[in-house]
């Protein structure tokens, strides 16, 4: 059988068919075709009520073409065009009214709306609204050109209602990029989405929140967003990107995010505060949980830190969720206060980077934990050897300014394992020396200078090396000095120590031959030994400039190790009294002067007294001792006889003991 052809839809509606039933395909809209061809079948019946809507219902003279969509309805079949100067507006308007009328109950009676892909944006001064269970599938590119206030730009879903195995395309742009001013204008609402794994969200570029992924309740229908697994593209020049977000009693759980190139161009809104992920409620707060983002890419060139009045600008804020996590992140971003900053009763969060261009380590202004439970986890991949194998604690210095002894005017003395690295071409090593001040808060030391303990490496060959300084104080550098097994020190006739690329170590001639840092930097060192380095030293000191030192430690990697004490030693030296007066009530030094006679001293607290734990007869201290016993001065008693009379006796002979330990000098007078 023949079927009837018609061009465009204005030579369809100057065509009656012959027949109720009768069908005629129609090849264009405007132009025959400028669209993918469509049958309509001809009905006479219920003329008065059928309204002509430019698309699925045409009205001719005698009767009606109602279009055979066969489940697939597109923008190009209600009359959208891609055309520069064309305002969709009006035929959106048209295409909701059908999709409202219209939207399936079951996925049996499911059906799928297009916008067909074009080399040109769909221009559109209002809003595309999509029910639950209708698939929409953006190919092509929604411009809005409308009013940046108080408009969703696509909705997708509605409260109350799960929106299940939806296929989902979201491709929208906004005509210039909004001023950030008004939070109304939103790129996409997606509602109540629930296991769709044909999910996209191509493009959002230019709102002031670029979309919402949110579950809606309605009374008692509380619904959620949902095991989802979503594809993301480029999110560019919203002052939020995405939002996870909960209206009235919904809730946006357990989905899974994959990548998304989260955007701003460096002109765009310069200087205002910038969000990338923000997970927060509209209604009663409510603690979203365990979604996951993997591989995000925040890319926000250069935006002024806030601290210096530019604004503010945080990968991920979190005003309520616990257990959501952000993993293999790329940050290039300009100066950010923090990449993840959470707040409210959120909890359990983790965020780790993968390429950083900020925060390359782990670092406390990476978490900004403003909530009640400060549990947030932040770990990069660039110093993942730190953060993620077994690791045995070998040495802690402890704090320092307490452990570390002025000596003398000019000395200071490193008490039990420790010593005092001097730099030269020799290994020089000391208990006590100059170049290094002690101050209430740290140990200064100079650049020729370096505390060390020794460190077993026969076995064990990768540590970690960890200095607190005091902040933003002069970190100075770790150096480490290595030993083959006869003591000779190895120095850079081939490589035996390797790193981190972030912290390679690199020899230098100084202490004797030492790998070190390459520069002052506050953060930790990685090192693996050559199998030839069998101990080696562990230094912290000054490098371009002093060191301002308050502890250090170091861990061994894979299985534990141990340190070794190469002086023997225990406590502190000096040779005259101390004046320094930060330590503990109770500190003892020892004395290396023998002139003195003194043992050492004892800080009361606020002086240093001199000790001596032990003396002989004939020593002054046992003379001073003795004159503190007396003579017996009581008066005689004057009644019970028998009584007085024993007790008298008792003084004479007390008294002459006193006077017979005077006169051989044990008591003094």
């Amino acid at each position: 059988m023949n079927i009837k052809k018609a061009g465009t839809i204005s030579e369809l509606k100057l065509t009656d068919a012959d027949y109720d039933g009768e069908e005629i395909l129609l090849l264009g809209y405007y132009e025959s075709g400028d669209k993918d061809p469509l049958l309509y079948k001809y009905t006479t019946q219920n003329f008065s009520t059928l309204v002509d809507d430019g698309g699925a219902v045409i009205k001719t003279t005698l009767g009606s073409w109602i279009a055979q969509f066969n489940r697939v309805v597109t923008l190009r079949d209600f009359g959208g065009k891609s055309n520069t100067d064309f305002d969709n507006g009006p035929i959106i308007t048209k295409v909701n009214t059908y999709l409202a009328n219209n939207a399936p109950a079951t996925d049996a009676t499911r059906f799928t709306f297009i916008i067909p892909a074009s080399e040109n944006y769909y221009k559109t001064t209002l809003g595309l609204v999509v029910p639950a269970m209708v698939n929409c599938i953006m190919d092509g590119t929604l411009l809005f050109t409308g009013t940046k206030n108080n408009v969703t730009v696509v909705t997708v879903g509605s409260a109350g209602i799960i929106n299940e195995k939806t296929k989902i395309k979201i491709n929208i742009r906004s005509e210039g990029p909004a001023d950030w001013t008004n939070s109304t204008y939103v790129g996409f609402k997606i509602i109540n989405a629930q296991v769709c794994t044909d999910f996209e969200i191509a493009q959002v570029i230019g709102f002031t929140e670029g979309g919402w992924f949110a579950g809606a309740g309605v009374s008692t229908l509380a619904k959620g967003f949902v095991h989802n697994i979503v594809k993301l593209g480029q999110l560019a020049n919203n002052k939020i990107d995405l939002v996870i977000t909960r209206i009235d009693d919904g809730w946006c759980n357990e989905n899974i995010f994959l990548k998304g190139k989260f955007q701003r161009v460096s002109t765009t809104n310069s200087g205002l505060d910038k969000y990338g992920i923000v997970i927060r409620s509209e209604s009663t707060p409510y603690s979203h949980n365990n979604n996951n983002f993997i591989g995000p890419s925040f890319e926000y060139g250069y935006n002024p830190n806030p601290e210096v009045g530019g604004g503010d600008t945080v990968p991920v804020v979190i005003y309520e969720g616990n257990t959501n996590s952000f993993t293999n992140v790329r940050l290039e971003t300009g100066p950010v206060p923090c990449v993840i900053r959470t707040l409210g009763n959120s909890t359990d969060n983790v965020f780790e980077t993968g390429y950083s261009s900020e925060f390359s380590y782990s670092s406390p202004k990476a978490v900004q934990d403003l909530g009640t439970y400060p549990t947030t986890i932040f770990t990069t991949r660039k110093n993942s050897v730190r953060q993620k194998s077994n690791k045995y604690q070998v040495y802690n210095s402890g704090y320092l300014p307490k452990k570390i002894f002025t000596k003398d005017g000019t000395h200071v003395y490193a008490p039990d394992e420790m010593f005092i690295a001097v730099s030269g071409s020799a290994a020089n090593s000391k208990n006590s020396s100059t170049g290094i001040t002690v101050t209430n808060t740290n140990v200064n030391i100079s650049t020729s200078r370096a505390l060390g303990v020794r460190v077993d490496t026969s076995k064990n060959k990768r540590f970690i090396i960890n200095k607190y300084v005091v902040k933003d104080g002069l970190p100075g550098r770790i150096m480490v000095r290595c030993y083959d097994d006869s003591g000779t020190v190895l120095t850079n006739d081939k490589i035996y120590v390797k790193g981190e690329a972030t912290t390679p170590p690199v020899y230098n001639s100084a202490f004797g031959g030492v790998y070190r840092m390459g520069s002052d930097v506050d953060t930790y060192m990685y090192v693996k030994f050559d199998d030839d380095v069998k101990y080696a030293d562990i230094l912290i000191g000054g490098g371009s400039a002093a060191c301002e030192l308050k502890s250090f430690s170091i861990e061994a990697l894979d299985f534990p190790s141990s340190i070794i004490d190469p002086y023997n030693k225990k406590g502190w030296y000096a040779s005259e009294t101390p004046t320094t007066t930060i330590y503990e009530t109770g500190t003892i030094v020892y004395s290396t002067a023998v002139a003195n006679k003194l043992s050492g001293w004892v800080y009361n607290g606020s002086v240093w007294i001199d000790f001596i734990p032990s003396a002989s007869l004939s020593t002054p201290g046992l003379v001073k001792q003795s004159a503190a016993v007396s003579n017996i001065t009581l008066d005689d008693a004057i009644d019970l006889p028998t009584a007085l009379t024993l007790v008298n006796e008792l003084k004479k002979q007390f008294n002459a003991k006193l006077t017979a330990d005077r006169n051989s000098g044990i008591q003094s007078t």
